[in-house]
């Protein structure tokens, strides 16, 4: 007697749970936050330097923290309480955005200007290792489980090109300078829904903060473990 196939959970079901709710609404406004920040240090630097590479350049810079950060920095989601890492990282975005407003305001060099939006992306690079792995605590239900990380996914590739189209409106409209503030306060919005919404939990290992050394062994490991998944390494490849 052949098994009737399983329907998936709808989106609804995964949204009731409040948790999540706070988590996906925190990581679009990230997300937000992150495409006005491009957009507008791209528009500020096709402005004074009048060169299309060197704005494109931007996007570069922005994106590169996401792939070796996160690779580097992920270890903190295990070894702090996620709630925290995910509130820390949303409060370090917001102030180096600060800085970079200050930055754009006087007037420094186009090379500081990419450098703090490079540190901005790095800080955040956790951020989204936190939130994938905190689903994991939300939903003990692997179906649930893979439909929240489905729709956060979904999300997030809808809010690379969204945010950009988001970006370019703020920052026609009202400036690059106020754009940025802007960008800043969505990250502090972002956190106090995260602390208010999201219940505090241990971290998942009890080894304490890692030093340089203890992040570069855990890459490696990683990096071995890859080496000896196919399929996985098939779908890494095929992500980036």
């Amino acid at each position: 007697m052949s098994a009737h196939p399983t329907t998936p959970p709808s989106y609804r079901r995964v949204l009731a749970n409040r948790e999540f709710r706070a988590l996906y609404g925190a990581r679009v406004l990230s997300d937000w936050g992150d495409a006005i920040a491009r957009v507008a240090i791209a528009a500020l630097v096709l402005h004074r330097s009048g060169s299309a590479l060197f704005s494109a350049a931007v996007f570069a810079v922005s994106f590169l923290p996401q792939v070796f950060g996160q690779a580097l920095l992920a270890p903190y989601a295990d070894r702090v309480s996620r709630r925290t890492l995910l509130v820390v990282c949303d409060l370090l975005r917001a102030a180096f955005v600060v800085v970079l407003v200050l930055a754009v305001t006087a007037h420094l060099p186009l090379v500081v200007l990419l450098l703090l939006l490079f540190v901005v992306e790095l800080v955040g690079a956790p951020f989204f290792a936190a939130g994938y792995a905190l689903l994991t605590e939300l939903f003990d239900d692997h179906s649930l489980f893979l439909r929240a990380s489905a729709l956060t996914s979904l999300t997030s590739q809808l809010n690379q090109v969204l945010g950009v189209a988001l970006g370019g409106l703020v920052v026609g409209v009202l400036g690059a300078s106020l754009a940025l503030w802007i960008d800043a306060g969505t990250f502090v919005v972002s956190a106090v829904i995260l602390s208010v919404s999201v219940q505090t939990r241990a971290a998942a290992a009890a080894l304490g903060l890692p030093g340089l050394s203890d992040l570069w062994r855990d890459v490696r490991e990683g990096l071995v473990y890859l080496r000896g998944d196919v399929p996985l390494r098939a779908l890494l490849v095929l992500a980036w």
